[in-house]
């Protein structure tokens, strides 16, 4: 999956400094398909963005955690 968005979309980390709209980034420390190593990455290219990091969960948030995450979404919220 990984090969097919770099065909798609080609490099995007050069281009996250240009994202200047506070960012909210929800992860799963475990997942696979998308790295842990990937979204620390984006959190520090992405000026005023915040990583919350989901313990022991992987790529399929929005399924198995779909409460948790809305609630941060709505705490980010508040906050700016």
């Amino acid at each position: 999956m990984r090969e097919i968005f770099k065909g798609v979309s080609g490099d995007v980390h050069s281009r996250l400094e240009m994202i200047h709209a506070p960012t909210l980034i929800l992860w799963g420390e475990n997942d696979e398909a998308t790295p842990l190593a990937d979204a620390r990455i984006i959190h520090e290219r992405i000026p005023n963005s915040k990583l919350h990091i989901f313990p022991g969960e992987g790529h399929d948030l929005n399924f198995k955690k779909p409460r948790e995450l809305a609630q941060k979404i709505i705490e980010f919220r508040k906050e700016k």
